[in-house]
């Protein structure tokens, strides 16, 4: 089973009064679009049904938006069985530094936030584990990777009895890298790969792509990856079958 790992478009930015969720900017339209025509190429090369073909989102309005775009170019199913949203995927949980909540906190307690900011700095530069250092009132990275592999994990079993081919996710950085910990665990992705080079070398920018196949049984392959629709220059990370 192939996946795509797809994060959200460039979104729109309000400076003035911070919100969690934002929509997508023109750019990342065009991102998602790119995106999606690569896909589209993919599973008419591999002669992959729309209909075999299981599309997964957060509840965004970025992601929503960008599931959107995907869904209309790769001509997927208008119904709910091919097309889910679910909370797990949603983005980290930054609790106290997310930038909604952090400016109103800076309006009523300037110094807490500074506190809290500060704090977590601290412990996560001081620490080897920095995957367990929780964000103040939110979630940690390993919090995350757990919130998602579970769930997840009974999605991608059930998807293979019933035939599916491909599953698309479209969520937030975050919670890509927390697939790819969870779920790339043989022996040619170990967790020392994961964490050096996936987290330092893949691009994970908006619009981007990862592509892991494999099964539940003997763990997932990390493929390639799409940088906003287009092919990177990474040699040992691209499938050839991407070219457009």
């Amino acid at each position: 089973m192939d996946i795509f790992l797809i994060r959200h478009g460039d979104k729109l930015k309000r400076e003035e009064i911070p919100t969690s969720d934002y929509a997508l900017s023109e750019l990342g339209k065009e991102q998602v679009f790119n995106a999606a025509v690569a896909l589209n190429k993919f599973f008419k090369n591999k002669n992959i049904s729309p209909y075999k073909v299981l599309m997964l989102f957060s509840p965004t309005i970025r992601t929503k938006e960008s599931a959107s775009i995907i869904s209309k170019e790769i001509s997927l199913p208008d119904n709910f069985h091919n097309a889910l949203e679910v909370g797990f995927l949603t983005d980290t949980d930054l609790g106290a530094l997310d930038k909604h909540t952090n400016y109103i906190l800076n309006k009523k307690n300037p110094n807490l936030a500074k506190e809290l900011e500060a704090d977590f700095r601290k412990n996560i530069n001081s620490t080897d584990k920095p995957s367990k250092i929780r964000r103040p009132y939110g979630e940690s990275a390993l919090e995350v990777e757990r919130r998602v592999s579970g769930p997840l994990r009974e999605i991608l079993s059930d998807a293979s009895k019933n035939g599916v081919k491909a599953i698309i996710i479209v969520s937030h950085r975050s919670v890509i890298t927390g697939i790819l910990k969870a779920f790339c665990k043989d022996q040619s992705v170990s967790k020392d790969w994961i964490n050096k080079r996936i987290i330092k070398e893949v691009d994970f920018s908006t619009g981007s792509v990862q592509r892991i196949s494999g099964d539940l049984d003997k763990g997932f392959l990390h493929r390639g990856f799409l940088n906003g629709g287009l092919m990177t220059d990474k040699k040992d990370l691209l499938d050839m079958s991407w070219k457009r």
